[in-house]
């Protein structure tokens, strides 16, 4: 191998490890947004020059061209689900179901009237982490227990919401 194809090498691996470090700061935002993630530098850089901004190359560790390279080469169309917001913690989601007067609905559903099992506080902690999509019903259970998802936070949240989605709050009102 000679001196130039060793300098090459090393350059090629140099802007693979920065291209790494960048694309792993970026993760959350690529995730936030559905987007997906370049194959290399090597696509936001032709990108670049097709489009002939500014510099050629960009500097690879300049997050604003990956977000640019994202959002033009990424698909229009959105559905109405991509809209919505999305919940991201317990508190909030259980504050949404209680002022929706879904948690009541359950806590009907497990009387004795309906209920068949026999462990009732934890089967209803399981179905609600079902409906969430979470592994652990524990944390389901402790915070219904404990009432600690009724937090000032999570209900201006829930509050908040409800607004987006056109809809005034019954429960958590000041």
């Amino acid at each position: 191998m000679g001196i130039l194809d060793k300098h090459l090498k090393e350059y090629e691996e140099y802007m693979d490890r920065e291209f790494q470090k960048t694309m792993e700061s970026l993760k959350p935002t690529f995730e936030k947004n559905g987007w997906h993630a370049p194959r290399d530098f090597k696509e936001i850089a032709d990108w670049y020059y097709f489009l002939e901004l500014k510099e050629y190359p960009p500097k690879i560790a300049d997050r604003k061209v990956y977000i640019q390279w994202a959002e033009a080469t990424q698909p229009k169309e959105t559905s109405p689900m991509e809209n919505s917001e999305k919940l991201e913690n317990l508190p909030h989601k259980l504050c949404l179901l209680d002022d929706l007067g879904i948690l009541d609905l359950i806590e009907k559903r497990f009387s004795d009237k309906y209920y068949k099992g026999t462990s009732r506080e934890t089967d209803k902690a399981r179905l609600i982490a079902t409906l969430f999509e979470m592994k652990k019903p524990e944390n389901v259970r402790q915070a219904l227990k404990n009432k600690d998802y009724l937090s000032k936070k999570a209900k201006d949240r829930a509050v908040q919401t409800l607004q987006n989605h056109g809809l005034e709050p019954e429960k958590f009102t000041d």
